[in-house]
């Protein structure tokens, strides 16, 4: 018995460590944000994360080019009110993410603004940013 209970021990800790990996935002740079200004392509609302794509530049650049955003899960999304009909393919979308650390074209959502001006995800106030100057 005293083998077997490291072996049982190490086997349920198996999903956990997969589990942690699983969310892990490693990939992203937790300490920049950048400001995607743009046309949605996408918006993909599956789980386990949604996906955003948009041809878009970062502030202040004029290079278009598609970037490929992870969101969370639709329930998550819902509860903040961004639905699947929330934005729509061909409009004007910003978006703040936490960039991809090897420099490709992707990152994590923080925050949507719709063509209507409306926002979802985190305050741009509470990040130090102005709504009327993010309006697509």
């Amino acid at each position: 018995m005293n083998v077997l209970r490291p072996l049982l021990l190490a086997a349920a800790m198996l999903p956990v460590s997969h589990a942690a990996a699983h969310h892990s935002a490693a990939m992203f740079d937790q300490s920049a944000l950048l400001i995607l200004k743009g046309v949605l392509r996408s918006f993909s609302y599956v789980n386990p994360h949604s996906w955003i794509s948009i041809d878009g530049s970062p502030a202040g650049t004029a290079e278009v080019t598609r970037w490929d955003i992870e969101a969370t899960s639709p329930s998550t999304l819902a509860s903040i009110g961004l639905t699947a009909e929330a934005v729509r393919a061909g409009e004007r979308v910003t978006v703040g993410i936490r960039p991809l650390r090897d420099g490709r074209h992707g990152g994590s959502m923080v925050f949507v603004i719709g063509p209507d001006g409306k926002s979802y995800g985190a305050k741009p106030e509470a990040l130090g940013l102005h709504v009327e100057d993010l309006k697509p």
